[in-house]
């Protein structure tokens, strides 16, 4: 049995820091998977204390008992839930996580973040209020008292997204041009403000767009993926190339995930509003 997860959008004024809200209710013992999304989390949780890891390992030794950072979640995410799990998650965008906690999202100790005074006493605040829209309510008004607006630094990043669309344009190269800085200049930027380079990005917006294909084509009720069309579509230079990347942010084979799929035991994220 699957637990149940509902998104909640980001009131107007974030929608430019948060993609959404996300709110899953454990109905039964079982571990769920999240599929790379290269976004910060801010998790609060409420019910039983929820084991997580990365890639190919099993949940158990790092545990959410109240509050957590996790991300930029550049591999697979497992987590474990029970029939008392009770958890909402915050999902950051871009330079998001940067406005709100001026802090490098790599280079964060997200331990010492998520057990501050602020985040604690906000915690118990949400913890105190029973229905779950009410929370969204309230983590909305705390998150916006606190964002800033962007830096000067991070603007051309964002007004440079379209590159990342267009496979003959290099992103870092044509940002810079623009903005009249080097190329460096640009991924030192990037990954001051996301915790990831423009490189990262190309990789894994390539490997994302694999996922929905996948997915698309299994409820479509295909059983037998083409893996060369896979390649060509998506320009890969050969089928172990494409594996090369499966098990990068996944952890496995591309045999072992269609069989997690065809269970339902993964959670690929919804298309972002960047990529």
């Amino acid at each position: 049995m699957q637990a149940t997860g509902t998104f909640y959008e980001a009131p107007a004024a974030l929608s430019s820091a948060i993609q959404h809200f996300y709110h899953i209710k454990g109905v039964a013992d079982e571990v769920a998977h999240l599929a790379p999304n290269f976004d910060m989390l801010l998790v609060f949780n409420f019910g039983a204390p929820m084991p997580f890891a990365f890639a190919d390992e099993f949940p158990s030794n790092q545990v959410v008992v109240k509050t957590a950072v996790l991300g930029p979640l550049k591999k697979m995410f497992n987590y474990r839930l029970t029939a008392e799990s009770d958890t909402l998650a915050v999902v950051f965008v871009l330079d998001g996580f940067y406005r709100l906690f001026q802090a490098t999202p790599d280079e964060t100790d997200a331990a010492k973040l998520a057990e501050s005074e602020g985040l604690q006493e906000l915690w118990q605040t949400l913890k105190d209020t029973p229905h779950t829209e009410d929370r969204v309510m309230l983590l909305g008004e705390y998150l916006q008292s606190m964002l800033r607006a962007p830096e000067e630094g991070a603007i051309p990043l964002v007004n440079g997204l379209p590159y990342f669309d267009n496979p003959l344009v290099q992103p870092a190269k044509a940002i810079a041009q623009d903005t009249g800085v080097s190329e460096r200049t640009v991924q030192t930027r990037f990954r001051k403000y996301t915790g990831y380079s423009a490189k990262e990005v190309l990789r894994f917006i390539r490997f994302k767009q694999v996922l929905h294909r996948i997915r698309e084509q299994v409820a479509n009720g295909t059983r037998d993926i083409d893996w060369m069309d896979m390649v060509h579509d998506f320009g890969y230079h050969d089928q172990s190339h494409l594996i090369k990347d499966f098990r990068f942010y996944m952890g496995m084979a591309p045999e072992h995930f269609m069989k997690e799929i065809r269970e339902n035991g993964f959670c690929v994220s919804r298309p972002g509003k960047y990529y």
